[in-house]
């Protein structure tokens, strides 16, 4: 995350709900800080010209992920209106038949938008239901435990538990860096 002025505060003048808050977010600063709280012996230094230049990135990279979300929104809307015209086309006999039979263009336009807001739930809620078991098959805590993120503060949501493995991650990480 890019450094803003709330990211080079000195911590120790911000009140204890700005501290949590700064210490819980991924500057580099705060990464420091708990670099040091974990490895006392450690010499840690925040080099901010690699940090901007990720940071960067990161922003520009966001940018990019924004712009293809909306490309992928108007390409299904775009999808969506030719689906519904041609759904139209194809009916048209029998558009014209319940018209015949005394059926106003609102009845007709009210039955085809409910067909096409019936087939939206549903898809919607297959694509739900399969995002949610492709997310959910691994699980939060397995991503927090192979990255070695361990939350200690009160602003954070989730907290895996500590265990053995992580435990003698740390054990390395320590060892490696005091060699």
């Amino acid at each position: 995350m890019p450094e803003d002025e709330f990211g080079r505060r000195d911590p120790s003048t911000l009140a204890p709900a700005d501290y949590d808050r700064w210490y819980c977010t991924p500057y580099i600063s705060s990464i420091a800080l708990q670099i040091k709280q974990v490895l006392p012996g450690a010499d840690v230094r925040v080099i901010r010209r690699v940090a901007e230049g990720e940071g960067a990135i990161l922003t520009r990279v966001r940018t990019l992920l924004w712009l293809v979300t909306f490309a992928s929104l108007l390409a299904a809307a775009l999808a969506v209106g030719a689906s519904s015209a041609a759904s139209v086309i194809e009916r048209r006999t029998e558009i014209g038949l319940m018209k015949a039979l005394g059926a106003g263009s609102g009845t007709v336009g009210f039955l085809l938008v409910a067909e096409q807001l019936l087939l939206a739930l549903a898809g919607g809620g297959l694509g739900l239901r399969a995002g949610h078991s492709a997310g959910s098959s691994g699980g939060p805590e397995n991503f927090w435990r192979s990255a070695g993120v361990f939350t200690c503060c009160t602003c954070c949501d989730y907290r895996p538990r500590r265990d053995r493995h992580a435990t003698r991650e740390r054990d390395t990480l320590a060892a490696s860096l005091a060699l």
